[in-house]
């Protein structure tokens, strides 16, 4: 089973590094990821980026609201709106076809690890329910190069 994990995009030589890692980089953003001309040449799954209709007006209402209630709108949205068209089974194909045998990686510039709240943790956490033996994970620590290495052998 190829293992797919969850990385944010959104700092210069971030996708060069995840590459270096064994990682194919899968850019799962409505469009070019702006100010960062890294991303042209990697790989794109445009269907499972929220829209920027729904997403912009969202994200200019964060400082207005309460930030659960914000995250339960937006998770519930993109869950019906996009989720819900989708076959897990299907989409890991899909995913994991655009790997090429490498396992996969879900970018975005969401927020850093820290925070732990975007679409690709969503979608993420959509897979780990639906596929069985699957368990995304946000890639954080140069040490999971090493464990990635280990699984492989």
């Amino acid at each position: 089973m190829t293992q797919i994990y969850t990385g944010y995009a959104g700092d210069l030589g971030l996708l060069n590094y995840y590459q270096s890692c064994g990682l194919q980089p899968v850019i799962i953003s409505g469009g070019r990821i702006s100010g960062y001309p890294h991303c042209k040449d990697s790989k794109y799954c445009k269907k499972l980026a929220p829209t920027l209709k729904w997403w912009w007006p969202w994200h200019q209402s964060l400082s207005e609201h309460n930030m659960r209630v914000a995250e339960k709108w937006y998770t519930k949205y993109y869950t019906n709106n996009i989720l819900k068209t989708m076959n897990p089974y299907k989409t890991y194909t899909e995913l994991t076809m655009l790997g090429n045998g490498h396992p996969v990686i879900l970018c975005c510039a969401g927020e850093r690890e820290e925070y732990l709240f975007c679409h690709r943790h969503i979608l993420g956490q959509w897979l780990s329910n639906n596929i069985p033996n699957l368990h995304v994970s946000e890639f954080t620590h140069p040490s999971q190069h090493l464990l990635l290495q280990s699984k492989e052998r």
